[in-house]
């Protein structure tokens, strides 16, 4: 049986303590309550698939305690994407300055400018 989650959901579980979720192929998060839940710093740990198993519920953390959720229909969202490395982001930055100038005679400057940039901007 699939759990689904709302934005609302997320918000009423922050207001209630909770501060992770577990996520398997059975909890689905609608796309608003997944971006609900990155912005109100809920953890969402994923875990092997619990189908199957008489206790198939997804359990909530709740100051060190576990409790299972309330079950609500949405449309099914994946998890998002975790968010690159400064180092990822510099080389994907780097990549399509080279792909937009059409040459690699600038590396060593772009290899010194765009951490600076990166850094300023907080990434």
């Amino acid at each position: 049986m699939k759990t689904f989650y709302t934005e609302r959901d997320i918000s009423d579980m922050h207001a209630r303590g909770v501060t992770e979720i577990e996520i398997d192929d059975d909890v689905v998060l609608t796309d608003l309550a997944r971006d609900k839940a990155i912005a109100l710093g809920l953890k969402m740990k994923l875990v092997s698939q619990r189908s199957g198993q008489p206790d198939a519920l997804p359990r909530l953390a709740v100051a060190g305690q576990m409790q299972l959720p309330p079950a609500v229909v949405g449309p099914a969202s994946p998890l998002p994407p975790p968010p690159p490395t400064p180092t990822d982001l510099a080389e994907q930055v780097k990549s399509a300055v080279i792909a937009r100038l059409g040459t690699t005679a600038h590396n060593d400057l772009l290899d010194q400018v765009i951490p600076q940039v990166l850094a300023r901007l907080g990434k």
